[in-house]
């Protein structure tokens, strides 16, 4: 989806279909009119770092990416704007409230992250909200989309339902 930096998007929900929203986008700028279709995948990546291949074979067919799981710590969130020249994007590791030094990193677990399309960027603001489990991002247009990627708690923690309850009441603050 292309548009100029003063152009006007619309947006409409299509359908969702293989794990993908697909969102109809309508560019109402006065010089350049354009329709298509903004494509969207949730994924739970467990480890970006093994996940090169995918972006490549997908780079033509989504747009943007809501992943979980990407096993970053906060100092390697910069691996993110890395992964694939046409992509862009922002995460939150496990440690981003409390980072680790680099010498003391166990194996990675957890994460989130959002990656979208590098033409998709003077639409999309970062936005600072929620725990280390919630990225979200908005998008402009006639009316702005957020966006989020979450991580919720597994049983495995003896923790896992105040963790749950956290996050609920994150995002019913969003």
């Amino acid at each position: 989806m292309n548009t100029s930096s003063d152009g006007i998007i619309e947006y409409d929900v299509l359908d969702f279909k293989n794990d993908c929203i697909n969102v109809h986008c309508v560019n109402k700028d006065k010089d350049v009119r354009s329709n298509s279709t903004l494509r969207i995948l949730d994924f739970n990546c467990k480890n970006i770092l093994t996940c090169g291949p995918l972006f490549k074979e997908l780079e033509r067919k989504i747009d943007i990416f809501l992943l979980q799981e990407h096993w970053l710590y906060d100092c390697q969130l910069n691996i993110l704007q890395e992964l694939h020249n046409d992509f862009t994007g922002t995460g939150k590791a496990v440690d981003s409230n409390d980072p680790i030094q680099p010498l003391h990193m166990p194996r990675g677990y957890g994460g989130v992250a959002i990656l979208w399309k590098k033409n998709l960027d003077k639409l999309v603001t970062t936005l600072p909200i929620g725990n280390e489990r919630i990225q979200c991002i908005e998008l402009s247009g006639n009316q702005k989309l957020l966006f989020i990627s979450i991580y919720l708690p597994c049983k495995s923690s003896d923790n896992h339902l105040n963790e749950l309850y956290e996050c609920i009441d994150q995002l019913h603050e969003i």
